[in-house]
């Protein structure tokens, strides 16, 4: 018997397809170069296997050689060597020799010699280092007039920050100020405005002898203002005069350049002290690694921490946690843990911002089990967690799906009397919802009522509402919303989302466009989510309602609209649609780009267009919306359609039948079995049967040898015998005439 194409979806099938919007939408790749990458579990700090790595991308994958290394070669590598080859895969590319020579062009050459050996990563390592290091010291300023003048400091704070006020005040000094006096003054000035006055004055003194003291000091009050561009100009200034700038001058700027969000000055400056013979200190040292990491250069901050450690520096917990943040941006949990492992060694006790940037990444990477062990080690310690690192673990047990474990944090929370706030209920709410505890998340939104600083707010209620709203119960979430409206609070756009789901899934158009206006009166700014809800709202839609929801959307995503219009008509240039398609990809985020797609190949089915539904799929497949569909070994041939809505499964599934039957044509012999993923949904309390459901419906009406497994959840088999028998009688059935 053939395989019969399926004309419309069907209803629960759509409803599903909302709920694969917002809980099953896995960031796939659409022309773009950050590919995910799978890093190997063996890692060690003196020993590391580093594997090939699959890279999901257009590029065609390469062999990596291995090749034997001699006995004798073999040495303990460094952080830097075991950390190089994720470093690779998250930096630009290094700069060229040329990149070099014009940066060099731009540097003064040395005038001075240093006996402390100069860390440039920038440049290849020196062949000899001095184990020595350049300590910041502590400057203590007396002055036998140090109580007149810090009351006098207090005087100007209390002035009017305008140049008439403070040159009046500085007018009323008995004594002529000498640098130990103006350093004192301008430590104990509170304000930057002020303290920058007070330089300005000191300039326009005659009898005042400026040195490179006051300079740094005022460099210092306009760090603490961020004020960047008038550091730049104090420097020209100083250079100007012929003052040479010291150590504490380039120290001053670069941490100065990194607290104003400007990593790449902060660099710039960095790479100038090599050739003013200017040595960095320890404080200097941990500036740059994080100055480094926030610019994306990986490679240079792991060079500047390797040949820092080389020459004697001994980095702190602030070094460490500066890695840890850098590792945590990459996305590279295995180079987060190795530094955490090193930092361990070396006997730095981590701090609570430790560990919370260690449950940073992974709250990425889905280490539940490091995260709940890694928690313990923390608390084991002695050290208390705060909110941070609380919100962080409940975010890490939701996406694990750990209730118990959250729901026992929580309780240990009280116990303990830890701070909890809005944030860290929120947090727990949410995940209550997208697990299915309904019960407890009713009990979390009560106590919420009765706290004092922990009441509801919008997120809060669009948990609840969420809850309700997969439960099918309206008039619950109708509740929910208008106690919401009464209590002063403005609805968000997953609010309206969530309403517009409930109401598509039955029926009440009318009410989806409701909700739609009062979006816009509102001006809440709807998103990708958004539009893609009222997608999925189009694939329930009846012939008759779909004008009604294609007006919204045509006001808030037109080139989407355009898109579901030319869907409709008889005939179409299907590779101007392709183009259209290629443009509304590029510009939705990574997780909307296969739920838009499942929802257009659902309505070509309405439309009873299933070859212009194959058509999409192959533009997906081609955009990398589609990507991991087919699991070969050589036991198990498996179509994964977990995450595709019930059209866009029919689909693949036909595709893949085409491709098996293919290869028996071939010769190629099948594998002993032959299996179909399509997951078990995603809540507990989900109400429609599901995509499992729907799939084992059809893959028994067509007769297929595909049976529903008992040992593994969301899967369906057929042996290779009776595969073969089954692709065979629809070949023959095809073959032959009515």
């Amino acid at each position: 018997m053939a395989l019969a194409s399926a004309s419309t979806v069907p209803a629960s099938a759509n409803a599903n397809a909302g709920t694969h919007f917002y809980t099953h939408c896995p960031k796939t790749q659409f022309l773009k170069s950050n590919s995910k990458l799978k890093f190997p579990h063996t890692y060690t700090i003196n020993s590391w296997r580093c594997k090939p790595h699959r890279i999901i991308s257009e590029a065609k994958p390469t062999n990596t050689d291995i090749v034997d290394t001699p006995q004798s070669a073999i040495r303990n590598p460094s952080m830097a060597d075991q950390l190089k080859p994720f470093a690779q895969e998250f930096l630009d590319p290094k700069p060229s020799a040329d990149d070099t020579h014009n940066l060099n062009q731009g540097l003064l050459k040395s005038k001075s010699k240093s006996k402390s050996a100069w860390v440039n990563p920038g440049r290849p390592r020196a062949t000899v280092l001095e184990l020595e290091r350049r300590k910041r010291s502590k400057v203590r300023v007396w002055t036998p007039r140090i109580g007149e003048l810090r009351l006098f400091a207090a005087k100007l704070d209390a002035c009017e920050p305008t140049r008439e006020a403070i040159f009046e005040a500085l007018g009323s000094l008995d004594e002529t100020l000498n640098s130990k006096d103006a350093m004192v003054i301008m430590n104990n000035i509170k304000g930057w405005e002020k303290a920058y006055l007070f330089f300005q004055w000191l300039k326009s003194n005659e009898d005042f002898q400026m040195n490179v003291v006051v300079y740094n000091v005022t460099m210092k009050a306009l760090r603490r203002g961020y004020k960047w561009d008038l550091l730049e100009e104090l420097l020209q200034d100083m250079l100007g005069r012929g003052i040479e700038p010291d150590n504490i001058t380039y120290s001053t700027i670069i941490s100065c350049a990194r607290r104003c969000n400007l990593p790449e000055k902060a660099v710039e400056w960095f790479e100038r002290m090599s050739e003013t013979g200017c040595v960095p200190d320890e404080i200097t040292y941990t500036t740059m690694i994080d100055a480094y990491s926030r610019a994306g250069k990986v490679q240079e901050a792991l060079n500047l921490y390797e040949r820092a450690r080389a020459v004697g520096w001994r980095p702190d917990t602030v070094t460490f946690t500066t890695l840890l943040k850098m590792f945590d941006i990459a996305g590279d949990f295995d180079g987060a843990l190795i530094t955490f492992q090193e930092m361990k060694a070396l006997g730095v006790q981590p701090n609570v911002v430790t560990y919370n940037s260690m449950f940073a990444a992974l709250g990425k990477t889905g280490r539940s089990s490091v995260a709940k062990a890694l928690f313990k080690e923390m608390t084991e310690a002695g050290l208390k967690p705060n909110k941070v690192t609380l919100s962080s673990l409940l975010r890490i047990y939701g996406k694990a799906r750990w209730a118990d474990d959250a729901l026992k944090l929580w309780e240990n929370m009280k116990e303990q009397g830890w701070d909890k706030d809005l944030i860290l209920y929120n947090t727990l709410l949410s995940m209550c919802a997208d697990i299915g505890h309904v019960e407890e998340a009713v009990m979390l939104f009560e106590e919420m009522g009765m706290s004092e600083n922990c009441k509801p707010d919008s997120w809060s209620y669009t948990s609840m509402i969420n809850i309700y709203t997969s439960l099918g119960q309206i008039e619950e979430a109708n509740r929910m919303f208008n106690e919401m409206m009464e209590g002063g609070i403005r609805p968000n756009v997953m609010v309206c989302t969530c309403l517009m789901q409930c109401y598509g899934k039955a029926k009440r158009f009318d009410d989806v466009v409701r909700i739609f206006n009062m979006l816009i009166d509102e001006e809440i700014s709807p998103d990708d989510k958004f539009y893609g809800c009222l997608l999925s709202v189009l694939t329930l839609c009846e012939k008759e309602e779909i004008g009604k929801v294609l007006v919204c959307l045509e006001k808030v995503n037109p080139k989407l609209c355009l898109i579901v219009k030319m869907l409709q008509e008889e005939e179409i240039d299907f590779a101007v649609l392709q183009e259209e398609l290629r443009t509304v990809f590029n510009q939705a985020s990574d997780e909307v780009r296969r739920p838009f797609c499942n929802c257009l190949i659902d309505l070509c089915y309405n439309f009873n267009f299933p070859e212009r539904a194959h058509q999409l799929f192959s533009a997906g497949t081609l955009f990398g919306v589609y990507p991991n569909l087919h699991i070969m070994s050589s036991t198990e041939w498996c179509l994964n359609v977990s995450s595709l809505s019930f059209g866009a499964a029919l689909t693949a599934f036909q595709g893949w039948v085409s491709s098996l039957s293919k290869a028996l044509q071939d010769g190629k012999e099948l594998p002993p079995l032959l299996g179909i993923h399509t997951g078990h949904g995603n809540h507990k309390y989900s109400s429609d049967q599901g995509l499992a459901g729907l799939f084992g419906s059809h893959l028994t009406e067509e007769g297929t040898p595909f049976q529903k497994s008992t040992e593994r959840v969301g899967w369906f088999f057929a042996k290779r015998e009776a595969a073969i028998s089954w692709l065979q009688s629809r070949q023959s059935s095809i073959l032959t005439p009515c």
